[in-house]
């Protein structure tokens, strides 16, 4: 299984890893919503990696960030 390693600087200026499958392993939008680095597609009924403002890699309908909308 291939793992894909994502870079990211945070405003203090730290690099640290994301592992994008940390977000594709959860499979309900209660448990994806916990990781704040995941968000919900609630019509693909995935999780994916990104923030407030939408998928990082990834753009799907009905993307929704720290909350549960018709789950």
């Amino acid at each position: 299984m291939l793992i894909k390693l994502i870079w990211k600087i945070n405003p203090n200026k730290f690099i640290f890893k994301i592992q994008e499958s940390d977000c594709l392993s959860l499979t309900d939008c209660y448990s994806c919503i916990v990781d704040e680095k995941c968000g919900w597609c609630s019509i693909e009924k995935k999780c994916i990696l990104g923030n407030k403002y939408g998928g990082l890699f990834k753009s799907c309908l009905g993307y929704t960030y720290s909350i549960c909308k018709n789950a």
